[in-house]
C-alpha cells in the first residue's frame, strides 16, 4: 500500500477534527432540547403542541446531518485494501491480509465508536422524552373533552332541560368560558389572600367601627367605653388609627393594581415574544409550499457546505502560520551554528595571543599591539553584528510570507460572509 503524503494526512487531520467538533456540537443542541422536554414533562413550564413538534422537526434534520458527516468521518477509519489495474482498469485484491488497525487509525476508529454509542444514547432519550410530552399534553385534551361531554350528556338527558336551555349552556359552558372562569376565580382567591395577609381586613374593620362611633355621635348617643368623646386626645387618637386604616387599605389596594399591571406587561410581552418566535420559525421553514420549502432547504445546505468548507481551510491556513514560526525557528538556530562554526574556525590575526592555563584551556585572549586583554573571544564581535543584520532580514522574510497567509484567509471570510448574506436574501424572499 502507498504511504500518504504529508500535506494529505494534514488535510485528512483537518477534517477529521471539523467533522469531530460539529457532531459535538449538534449533540450538545440536543441535550439542551432533552432538558426542555424535561421541563414540560414535570410541568415546571407551560408549552404548546407547537412547541414540542418544532423540537422534533429540529431532531429530524440533526439526525440527518449527523448521517451524513458520521459517513464521512467513517471513510478515516477504515483502510482499503484494494488497488486499480492500469491496464484493464479492474480492481483486485491484495494478497496482504487485512491488518488491524492501530495508530492513528486505531484512535480515530475508538474515538468514532465512542461518539455513535453517546449520540445513539442521546436520541434515544430525546424519542422518550419527546414521547412523554406529546402523551401528557394528548391525556389532557382527551379528558377535558371526555369531561365535557360527559357533562353535555347529562344536562341533555335531564327531562327538565328545554332545547333553548340546552343552546344556553352549550355557549355558556364551552371550554373557553371554564378556562376563563377558572382564572377569574384563582385571582379573586390571590386578591383576598393579599387582603387578609397585608392586614387589609383588618384595618376595614377598624375603620367601619370608627364610621360607627361617628354616626353615634351625630345622633347624639356616643360610644360609652370606647373612647371619651370630651377629651382631646381621645379624639385626635381615634383620627389617627382612621388615617392610618386608611393608608393601610390604599398601600394594599396601590400594590396590588401595580403587581396586577406589572403581570400584564409581562403577559403582553411573553405573547409578542411568541408572535415573533413564531414568525421566525414559519420563516425558517422556507414558505407554506412544497417547492418553495424544497428551494429554501437547498439555499441552507449549501450555507452549511460553504461555512464548513470555510472553517476547514481556515483551520489549515492557522496550522500553517504555526509551521512558519517552527520553521524559521529551526532554520535560523541552524544556520546561526553554522556561521558561528566557520568564523571561529578561522585562525586568529597576529596581534592577538590566546592565554592558556595549566590544563591547555584557553582563559583569556591578549592584544599585543594595547596590552588589553579579554575573556570573549575577538570574532565575537563581528559574529554579533552580522547575527543581527541577518535576523532583521529573517524576520522581514517570516512577516512577508505571514501576510500573505493572513490576507488569504481574510479573503476566505469576507467572501463567504458575502456569500452568506446573499443566500440569506434569496432565502427570505421564497419565506
Amino acid at each position: 500500500m502507498e504511504q500518504e503524503s504529508p500535506s494529505t494526512k494534514l488535510k485528512k487531520d483537518i477534517l477529521w477534527k471539523a467533522g469531530i467538533n460539529e457532531i459535538i456540537e449538534l449533540d450538545k443542541n440536543r441535550e439542551n432540547d432533552i432538558e426542555t422536554l424535561n421541563t414540560f414533562v414535570t410541568l415546571n413550564k407551560y408549552f404548546k403542541q407547537q412547541d414540542v413538534t418544532r423540537l422534533l422537526y429540529i431532531e429530524e434534520w440533526r439526525s440527518e446531518r449527523e448521517e451524513q458527516v458520521l459517513n464521512e468521518l467513517e471513510k478515516f477509519t477504515t483502510s482499503s485494501n484494494s488497488k486499480k489495474n492500469n491496464k484493464n482498469g479492474n480492481y483486485h485484491s491484495t494478497n496482504r491480509r487485512n491488518s488491524p488497525p492501530h495508530g492513528i487509525r486505531a484512535k480515530r476508529l475508538n474515538e468514532f465508536i465512542e461518539i455513535k454509542r453517546k449520540i445513539s444514547k442521546h436520541r434515544e432519550l430525546f424519542s422518550v422524552r419527546f414521547q412523554k410530552c406529546f402523551n401528557l399534553k394528548l391525556n389532557a385534551s382527551v379528558a377535558l373533552q371526555r369531561s365535557f361531554k360527559r357533562f353535555l350528556r347529562k344536562k341533555k338527558n335531564a327531562p327538565h332541560v328545554t332545547q333553548a336551555k340546552h343552546d344556553t349552556i352549550l355557549k355558556k359552558y364551552a371550554a373557553k368560558r371554564i378556562q376563563k372562569f377558572w382564572h377569574f376565580y384563582y385571582n379573586k382567591y390571590k386578591w383576598h389572600h393579599e387582603w387578609e395577609l397585608n392586614g387589609g381586613h383588618e384595618a376595614y374593620e377598624n375603620m367601619e367601627l370608627h364610621h360607627a362611633h361617628d354616626m353615634h355621635l351625630l345622633s347624639g348617643e356616643g360610644l360609652s367605653g370606647v373612647y371619651n368623646d370630651e377629651n382631646e386626645k381621645d379624639r385626635s387618637e381615634m383620627k389617627a388609627e382612621l388615617i392610618y386604616d386608611v393608608i393601610q387599605i390604599q398601600k394594599i389596594c396601590r400594590r396590588w393594581l401595580a403587581k396586577r399591571y406589572v403581570n400584564d406587561l409581562k403577559l403582553k410581552k411573553s405573547i409578542k415574544e411568541r408572535n415573533r418566535r413564531r414568525n421566525v420559525w414559519r420563516k425558517l421553514r422556507g414558505g407554506t409550499t412544497i417547492e418553495s420549502r424544497r428551494q429554501f432547504r437547498m439555499k441552507h445546505d449549501e450555507i452549511i457546505t460553504w461555512y464548513v468548507n470555510v472553517k476547514n481551510e481556515c483551520a489549515r491556513v492557522d496550522y500553517e502560520l504555526q509551521l512558519e514560526q517552527k520553521r524559521m525557528g529551526k532554520a535560523w538556530k541552524k544556520w546561526d551554528t553554522q556561521m558561528t562554526k566557520i568564523i571561529m574556525a578561522r585562525p586568529l590575526g597576529k596581534e592577538w595571543l590566546p592565554q592558556v592555563d595549566n590544563d591547555g584551556n584557553t582563559t583569556s585572549y591578549l592584544n599585543l599591539n594595547t596590552g588589553h586583554e579579554q575573556i570573549e573571544h575577538p570574532f565575537m564581535r563581528y559574529i554579533k553584528a552580522y547575527r543581527k543584520r541577518e535576523y532583521v532580514k529573517a524576520q522581514e522574510i517570516l512577516n512577508e510570507r505571514v501576510n500573505h497567509l493572513k490576507t488569504y484567509k481574510n479573503g476566505l471570510l469576507s467572501s463567504e460572509r458575502k456569500h452568506r448574506m446573499i443566500l440569506f436574501d434569496e432565502a427570505e424572499a421564497l419565506s
